[in-house]
């Protein structure tokens, strides 16, 4: 059955069976920009999405977690170190959960990239992808976060970094404050791809079905001609790409679709921005009314340490405050004078991808190397120093072995350099990389029109966030197929 085009199903009551020129996996910022660019070319498109549809999670946070977020947000990676891998679950993906940050990539990083993968510097030249970043950021509005909306945290990073901090540069033109970034914002006021791209893309009849999951792709010899899924109703779902199929599912279920597939050489050169949050007590109630990440501090460190606002939910706030029993409890009390910076490292480590052997899912293997966690122990004790120069009492670093809390910058300094152990931090990653490799069209190497768009094939960590990275080199990858017959 084929219903009407231009229309976003909810799931289906009935077997679906699809045709379109292109059929895309996943409708996080990577699939909705490629929907957008080849229907605006005239071409058909069906987009499938695991998740359900968009919508706001109410409440201070828990909820969020099971409705927007897979695995409830409980998705780890195996290693030393516990590693919470954040990944957006509903139409929009991580772009209705993200906070909207939009950083071009330093021209450095994609030389780098260049020198050593030659099908990136083919398939994404620099002047493509400038140009594209210039045509998304002007669709998504994307600007400078205006003083109005730098909440308490992002007044006290500018202050302990004056000359350093900036304001960060963010796609949401109606942003009011509200805080509520990864739980979907309930005034629809970042430009995330739900409320642009994809609505932009069914105007031109592009038909979204969500709430399915994508379990194999058709082949016709190494050309892909297809995919199938179930939705979670139980229905099935079969889709015939007359040009070609464009996996956008993210850095972990792109690569165990292609693993799933039995496509060879998938899952290495796997990457992410581990974060470790570090949080601080002030002497009065502070006003969180404003952006979820208003101001962030590139400390050019080797490894690309970064040191950002941001503002949590109260229920995950609560989560960064340390102790047992008693102190615990006093401290909690005080939650409303608890502030929240991450620091975020880009890393030397590579992970990889597999398959778990009993329930078949993508399963992460990452490991910080020994330099990674000089970097790490550097940036958490400059965001310490950084909280007591702006007037916090005290600063919890959140890093097993190190003091509990810490208030003086006496102490900031002898933690300085003070060596990490495995398995003492608690690392959280909502910026995924690698596992894919492509070649100059972005077809998946040894296949045929089978295309990657999103960030599993990127040569590795970008070093900032990588919305508007992943928005420019997908709508590169869609001018390059928007003209390609069947």
């Amino acid at each position: 059955m084929n219903p009407a085009a231009g229309v976003l199903h909810d799931g289906a009551g009935y077997h679906v069976n699809e045709e379109a020129d292109f059929v895309i996996v996943g409708a996080g910022a990577a699939g909705a920009t490629m929907a957008r660019w080849l229907t605006a070319a005239g071409r058909s498109v069906v987009v499938v999405e695991e998740g359900p549809p968009a919508r706001p999670a109410t409440g201070d946070g828990r909820a969020a977690l099971q409705q927007l977020y897979r695995d409830s947000g409980t998705t780890t990676a195996r290693g030393p170190d516990p590693l919470l891998l954040l990944q957006g679950r509903t139409v929009g993906g991580s772009s209705f959960v993200s906070g909207s940050v939009h950083t071009a990539l330093p021209e450095a990083t994609w030389r780098a990239w260049a020198e050593r993968d030659a099908a990136w510097k083919a398939r994404v030249p620099w002047e493509k992808l400038e140009a594209a970043r210039a045509r998304v950021d002007n669709e998504l509005a994307v600007n400078k976060t205006p003083r109005s909306l730098l909440s308490d945290d992002a007044e006290a990073l500018a202050r302990a970094m004056p000359g350093q901090a900036m304001a960060t540069w963010r796609g949401a033109p109606g942003c009011v404050g509200n805080g509520r970034c990864f739980l979907g914002c309930p005034q629809a006021g970042k430009s995330s791809v739900n409320v642009t791209f994809l609505p932009l893309a069914m105007q031109r009849g592009a038909r979204i079905y969500s709430r399915c999951a994508v379990e194999g792709i058709d082949w016709q010899g190494k050309r892909a001609v297809g995919i199938h899924g179930l939705f979670d109703n139980g229905y099935r779902f079969k889709a015939r790409a007359n040009v070609a199929v464009i996996l956008a599912a993210g850095a972990v279920q792109t690569p165990g679709i292609l693993l799933r597939a039995g496509v060879k050489g998938i899952g290495a050169n796997w990457s992410c921005h581990p974060t470790v949050i570090v949080s601080g007590l002030w002497n009065k109630p502070l006003n969180y009314a404003g952006a979820t990440q208003g101001v962030d501090v590139q400390l050019g460190h080797e490894h690309g340490i970064d040191i950002e606002t941001l503002r949590l939910p109260p229920a995950w706030r609560r989560l960064t405050v340390p102790g047992w029993g008693t102190a615990l409890a006093e401290r909690v009390e005080q939650l409303d004078q608890v502030l929240t910076w991450q620091v975020r490292l880009r890393p030397e480590a590579v992970g990889r991808v597999r398959l778990g052997k009993l329930t078949r899912k993508p399963q992460v293997e990452f490991a910080l190397t020994a330099a990674d966690r000089r970097a790490l122990s550097t940036g958490i004790a400059l965001a310490a120093e950084g909280m007591l120069r702006a007037g916090a009492l005290v600063a919890w670093p959140q890093v097993g072995g190190w003091s509990e809390e810490i208030g003086s910058l006496k102490q900031v300094h002898e933690l300085m350099n003070r060596p990490i152990q495995p398995g003492a931090l608690h690392l959280i990653a909502s910026q995924l990389f690698g596992g894919v490799p492509t070649d100059a069209r972005g077809q998946v190497v040894g296949t045929e029109r089978l295309i990657v768009a999103d960030a599993s094939a990127l040569p590795g960590a970008a070093g900032v966030p990588p919305l508007s990275l992943i928005h420019a080199a997908a709508s590169v990858v869609a001018d390059y197929w928007a003209d390609a017959r069947p």
